[in-house]
Formats: C-alpha cells, sequence, structure tokens
C-alpha cells in the first residue's frame, strides 16, 4: 500500500479517465521533468491536489498591481546591471590604459637608459 503525502498508508482506487493524446503526451513530459521516480499518475494526483475552484482568484485591479510592481522591480534590477557592466567596462579600459602606459615607460626606459637611471635614483633619493 503506497504512502500519502502525509506519511500516512492510503488505498488507492484505480479510475479510468478518457483523455486526449495530447494530455497524455503533457502528463508523460511533466512527469520526466518533475524527477526521476515521479510517474504520470502521481502527476495527475499532484495536479488534483492543487486544484481548487473555490479558490478567490486575483481580480484585474490586483493582477495590475503585482505585475507593476515586478516591472519595477526589473526596471530597477535593469539599471543596477547597466551600472554594473559600465563600471566593467571603465574598469577594462582602465587597465589598458595602464598596460600601454607600462609599455610606452619600458620602451623609454630602453631606449634612453641613462635618463630613465636618473630618475630612478630620485625615486631611491625620497626614501
Amino acid at each position: 500500500m503506497p504512502l500519502a503525502r502525509n506519511g500516512k498508508r492510503s488505498a488507492l482506487v484505480r479510475k479510468q479517465y478518457y483523455v486526449s493524446r495530447a494530455h497524455v503526451a503533457k502528463l508523460e513530459r511533466l512527469a520526466r521533468r518533475a524527477g526521476p521516480g515521479v510517474t504520470a499518475a502521481d502527476v495527475v494526483r499532484r495536479s488534483i491536489d492543487a486544484y481548487d475552484p473555490d479558490r478567490d482568484e486575483p481580480s484585474d485591479d490586483e493582477l495590475a498591481s503585482a505585475l507593476r510592481a515586478a516591472s519595477e522591480v526589473v526596471d530597477r534590477t535593469i539599471g543596477r546591471v547597466r551600472e554594473v557592466r559600465e563600471r566593467v567596462r571603465r574598469a577594462r579600459a582602465d587597465e589598458v590604459d595602464r598596460e600601454a602606459d607600462l609599455r610606452e615607460v619600458r620602451a623609454w626606459a630602453e631606449s634612453s637608459p641613462a635618463e630613465f637611471q636618473r630618475v630612478a635614483e630620485l625615486f631611491r633619493a625620497r626614501r
């Protein structure tokens, strides 16, 4: 005898219902997506448990309000992502600039070793 969700043993009753091939295919897809060991019958039982025709449906105003709130959150998130992308772009540009500056200094030091040595001595003198 299988276990019910609350951990107590419950008897299952076999019932036959007519459903379209499309419903059968959808049940099988949902079962595969739900994870290993989940059967189409499990999906049917879960669907029956979740279905409640007496449940209060949200009004159009409530849905519109929720959609506005979600939209505001998405807009703020997009703004933050743009800010972060811009900071990353600037940091990369600064890194490229520093690398270019370093190459330029190295090239100058190699082409003018005496002048480079005088500059290096100036910095050593400050210690």
